[in-house]
C-alpha cells in the first residue's frame, strides 16, 4: 500500500491548502467530552455539514432516544461555531434515518447560511450528486482528526485499500481510528466516496455517497435551515 501522500496527491492540485475535514467536538449524556470529524458538502442547492452519527452523539449505539443526545455540537472551522441539533420541541435539525429505535450512522445538518462567509472558501465542499466509481482493491484515503493525537485537533490522512463493495457501503482494511469517524473517504483523485463510520471486527466502513444523499433527500421535507451561532472559538478538552 502507498503512503497516504501518494494517494492524496494525485489531481489535488484544483484545491491545494483547502481543508479536506473539520474537527467536531461533543459532550455526550455521561459529561465526557469526545471529539471526530465532519465535512461539508452541496446538495439540492443547500450547503450541509455531514459527519457520522456517533460522532455527535459522543459515543456508540446510536438510537433515536433525542433527549439523551447533546443540545449542540462544535464546529471547528473559521472563527468557532456551535451549532444547535435541535429545535424547541427537540425535534431533530438534522437529516436522519431512523428504524426500531435505531439510527443510521449518516447526520446531516443545513448550514446553507454559512455560504455567504469568506472562511468556506477554505475548506473543501464536495458534490454529493457526483459519486465516484470505486473498486475492490482500489487505494482510498480518509482525512480527519485522529483523537490519539498529542495536541487534538491535527489533521491526517490514511490510506487504505478496498475490501468489498456492497449497497450504500464501502469497506475497506485496515480500519481509519478512533476522531476519524464523520470523516470524507476519497480516491485517488480527491473526488468524494463516501463518509466513514467507524469498523465491524476491524473491516472498517464507509457510508457511501448516494447513501448519505438518500438520507437527506428522505429528510428534506421535514428540515428547517439550520440555525447556528459564532461562539469564538470552540471548546477544548
Amino acid at each position: 500500500m502507498g503512503a497516504p501522500e501518494e494517494i492524496v496527491a494525485v489531481g489535488a492540485a484544483p484545491t491545494v491548502g483547502k481543508a479536506k475535514a473539520v474537527p467536531i467536538r461533543t459532550c455526550n449524556a455521561a459529561g465526557a467530552v469526545a471529539g471526530g470529524t465532519g465535512f461539508f458538502a452541496r446538495h439540492e442547492g443547500r450547503l450541509w455539514l455531514v459527519t457520522a452519527a456517533h460522532v455527535a452523539l459522543g459515543g456508540n449505539g446510536v438510537h433515536d432516544r433525542w433527549a439523551e443526545w447533546p443540545d449542540e455540537i462544535a464546529v471547528h472551522v473559521g472563527p468557532g461555531m456551535i451549532v444547535t441539533l435541535f429545535d424547541d420541541q427537540r425535534q431533530p435539525l438534522f437529516a436522519y434515518k431512523a428504524e426500531a429505535g435505531r439510527v443510521a450512522d449518516i447526520l446531516a445538518l443545513d448550514l446553507s447560511p454559512l455560504a455567504e462567509f469568506d472562511f468556506i472558501g477554505s475548506v473543501e465542499v464536495y458534490d454529493l450528486d457526483a459519486a465516484a466509481p470505486v473498486a475492490v482493491g482500489e487505494l482510498i484515503a480518509a482525512h480527519g482528526f485522529p483523537t490519539d493525537a498529542d495536541d487534538w485537533p491535527q489533521a491526517d490522512v490514511r490510506a487504505f485499500s478496498v475490501l468489498a463493495l456492497s449497497p450504500g457501503v464501502i469497506e475497506h482494511v485496515p480500519s481509519a481510528g478512533n476522531g476519524m469517524s464523520g470523516g470524507p473517504m476519497l480516491d485517488q483523485r480527491g473526488a468524494l466516496l463516501g463518509l466513514v463510520m467507524g469498523h465491524n471486527h476491524g473491516i472498517g466502513r464507509v457510508a457511501a455517497v448516494e447513501a448519505i444523499r438518500w438520507i437527506i433527500d428522505e429528510s428534506l421535507p421535514r428540515l428547517p435551515v439550520q440555525e447556528w451561532r459564532n461562539e469564538g472559538a470552540p471548546p477544548s478538552a
